[in-house]
């Protein structure tokens, strides 16, 4: 089956998808200097290993980092990241409600209804912050407090109430809460660090899949558009736990991208 009808030459998707591939090749370049370790995760490992590229309806790019580098990487980032790219995340852009930053394009526009008031909405590099957790179970029942938390502390009510009366009363709970929430996280953390889990996820989403650190470390290198990036040291059973039988295709009906325009600028 030929899969280059989503993403020709010069198509849209393609001429997007090379925008991003530049997001990365810096990023990577930037994690080599300083000693951070990534790896590629989602449906950009899904790629490398089924496509040696993207999958061809994908328009977007996803790495994991540990949350302990995560101040290295930030700080390296907002130092040597090009003109042409900006760093993302709540402090650098007040309607960013994610806990994960981002690396934008400033040079294109994703068009998500969501980030309708964020200061950045080009096309995008997800940097997914990780960590161990006790069980996917534990971590599923923090993140229904500090997830929903955080987001509001963080202007989530902005990019989807109308509502400024919804919007105060949600901020006020978040405040609220916000003590216990961090009590109950940290006594999550803790116990992943005393019990030496191998599970690995974040707190602040849904994200169901383990990953699992004896799958990860040591990262290797795997071919992504003729060029080679990281990898978990075991992705087969790194995807297995994500996708199942990743390497057949979805139905036709499932073969899409983000439900949203994609505009690039010269």
């Amino acid at each position: 089956m030929n899969c280059n009808q989503y993403n020709p030459q010069g198509s849209l998707r393609r001429k997007a998808q090379i925008r991003m591939l530049h997001i990365l090749e810096v990023v990577d370049a930037i994690c080599r200097d300083e000693h951070i370790d990534y790896w590629m995760d989602a449906g950009t490992l899904l790629g490398a290993v089924r496509h040696k590229g993207f999958v061809p309806w994908d328009d977007d790019l996803d790495i994991c980092i540990m949350r302990r580098d995560y101040a290295r990487f930030k700080r390296a980032a907002l130092k040597r990241l090009p003109a042409d790219l900006a760093f993302q995340d709540w402090t650098t852009d007040k309607y960013h409600f994610e806990m994960s930053p981002r690396i934008r394009d400033l040079h294109s526009l994703f068009d998500q209804p969501e980030s309708k008031c964020q200061k950045y909405r080009g096309l995008f590099l997800d940097v997914i912050l990780v960590e161990r957790v006790p069980s996917m179970k534990i971590k599923q029942m923090v993140y229904f407090f500090y997830g929903r938390v955080t987001r509001e502390i963080h202007n989530y009510g902005y990019a989807v109430y109308t509502s400024k009366k919804r919007i105060l009363m949600n901020k006020i709970l978040a405040y609220i809460f916000w003590l216990p929430t961090m009590t109950l996280t940290n006594i999550a953390r803790l116990t992943a660090w005393a019990i030496q889990s191998d599970v690995v996820s974040r707190f602040y989403s849904p994200f169901r899949g383990p990953r699992c650190l004896s799958d990860i470390f040591p990262c290797r290198e795997l071919e992504f558009e003729n060029h080679l990036f990281y990898a978990p040291a075991n992705p087969d059973a790194y995807l297995r736990k994500q996708f199942g039988d990743y390497m057949t295709l979805p139905p036709e009906s499932e073969r899409k991208g983000h439900d949203c325009g994609i505009e690039i600028y010269s």
